[in-house]
């Protein structure tokens, strides 16, 4: 049973059969990306969808209709970039066919081909229809030319798959919501565009201006309009009223907190820096507020008393997590959680049932990621039951005879 579509697939996987092929490796690439991507898109997403590749790839049928209606019938195409890739002509098919479908791009222009760049490639090297975004990259990008995909089981390869995942998530969220309203209104003349998701990108001290340029970077590159730059002056009341004007005007308000408490306003006042007093009024004002802290975050190396303050109220004092989520994590993992983020915040409404009706029953499936091939005909009896399917596969504790 799919995400967007019952009588479709979510996702599919157009890869080159060399790129799965046994090279001495443990696990074979394309294999190992697809069933982590797999259970990570359920996990993300709380139920089934549908992740569609051919792990046998018997291409001595040049047209296979299995295929060609796989893609056809698929809401996002993940195309795996390579040299090889890019010479098949097989792949240059699956993008025609799923160029025939339609609908490549969601109502807020987000396009429905993904590509994920196994090596380093220039970009006129790349398929026409992968040119719709910036891409993914899965390789090391401190690389020569001489590149090659990122090992299935490093954190590197973890971290970019979770962006891809979130991307994903946002891509099936707008086409679910699509379709839902297209199928219980008529189509309005003149149908307004998507807003897009802004963030209020708050002021970091020194040690995390990378993190930040990265993060900013990362996230226009999806879409996200950043409003990063409070305007003169600089004083403290003109400071204060600038960036409470910014926290209420934007959907999220981010702010990079290390150990260290950042740029005085006035010098006269160490304890008040640009980011201890924009993350208060954020406190105060936001919508939503998301605090992140990188890796090498720690109180202990906190020296500054006032801000260590400062920290510990702010991570230890109850608050709603609706408003306030405080998240340790890599670069990478951020800009997920910021992306996460706007997906959450962009589902459906979900209205409370009126007195005297009955309320949807949900079912808790406890499974193992072995089961995952199996469990779509339990989520589809169930659905058919207007039973809604909450799923947790586990990778860890394999049953044992």
């Amino acid at each position: 049973m799919a995400y967007v579509d019952d009588d479709g697939h979510d996702v599919f996987i157009s890869y080159a059969h060399i790129d799965n092929e046994d090279d001495g490796a443990d696990v074979r690439w394309v294999e190992a990306f697809g069933k982590q991507l797999s259970v990570r898109l359920l996990k993300h997403l709380g139920e089934g969808a549908s992740v569609w590749w051919d792990p046998e790839l018997n291409r001595s049928h040049l047209f296979d209709e299995v295929i060609q209606n796989a893609v056809r019938k698929s809401a996002v195409m993940v195309s795996l970039v390579s040299p090889s890739y890019e010479k098949s002509d097989y792949c240059r098919q699956e993008l025609a066919w799923f160029a025939e479908r339609g609908n490549l791009r969601t109502a807020a222009s987000r396009s429905c081909v993904l590509p994920v760049l196994l090596y380093k490639m220039p970009f006129d090297r790349w398929p026409e229809m992968c040119k719709g975004c910036s891409g993914f990259e899965f390789f090391d990008p401190e690389a020569s030319s001489l590149s090659r995909p990122l090992d299935v089981g490093s954190k590197a390869f973890s971290d970019r798959q979770w962006i891809l995942i979130a991307e994903i998530a946002a891509i099936l969220d707008e086409l679910k919501a699509q379709r839902t309203v297209s199928s219980s209104t008529p189509e309005p003349q003149g149908a307004q565009q998507v807003e897009p998701y802004r963030v209020f990108l708050a002021t970091a001290s020194d040690d995390l201006a990378g993190d930040r340029r990265y993060l900013k970077k990362e996230l226009q590159k999806e879409g996200i309009e950043i409003i990063s730059k409070i305007p003169p002056p600089h004083d403290e009341k003109g400071h204060a009223q600038a960036a409470m004007e910014a926290v209420t005007e934007v959907d999220l308000s981010v702010h990079l907190l290390g150990n260290y408490a950042g740029t005085p306003i006035d010098e006269d006042l160490p304890d008040r820096t640009y980011p201890i007093e924009q993350t208060k009024i954020a406190l105060e004002h936001a919508k939503r507020q998301l605090i992140l802290l990188p890796e090498t975050f720690s109180e202990e190396a906190i020296t500054d008393d006032a801000y260590g303050r400062f920290m510990d109220d702010l991570q230890h004092k109850p608050r709603s997590s609706d408003q306030l989520q405080i998240i340790k994590d890599s670069r990478h993992q951020m800009v997920s959680e910021v992306l996460e983020a706007r997906r959450r915040d962009r589902l459906p409404v979900v209205t409370a049932t009126a007195p005297g009706q009955s309320s949807a029953a949900t079912a808790f499936v406890d499974l193992h990621v072995n089961d995952l091939n199996h469990i779509s005909e339990l989520v589809g009896y169930l659905a058919n039951r207007s039973i809604t399917t909450v799923t947790v596969p586990s990778a860890g504790m394999t049953p044992k005879a």
